[in-house]
């Protein structure tokens, strides 16, 4: 489920937010991230499918905001 979108200068779209069981944060949310080109696919660069995941050990994880700094890191909260 997204909660943060960013176009980065290159035209891709990146999106964040949680993975999980349900359409709803539960205590099986995943902090997700993933990264889509121009044309709407997933890019296979990214984490070599498109998508990145981590689970910090606590409930209902979920990435809330993004950022990408001046040397294209990514940035995400949550």
């Amino acid at each position: 489920m997204p909660n943060a979108i960013l176009l980065q200068t290159d035209g891709k779209i990146l999106v964040a937010g949680f993975s999980g069981s349900s359409r709803v944060a539960s205590a099986n949310s995943i902090f997700t991230v993933a990264r889509y080109n121009t044309d709407g696919s997933l890019d296979g660069e990214f984490d070599n499918d498109g998508r990145s995941t981590a689970f910090n050990g606590t409930p209902f994880s979920q990435a809330y905001g993004s950022a990408i700094q001046a040397d294209g890191k990514i940035i995400l909260v949550g």
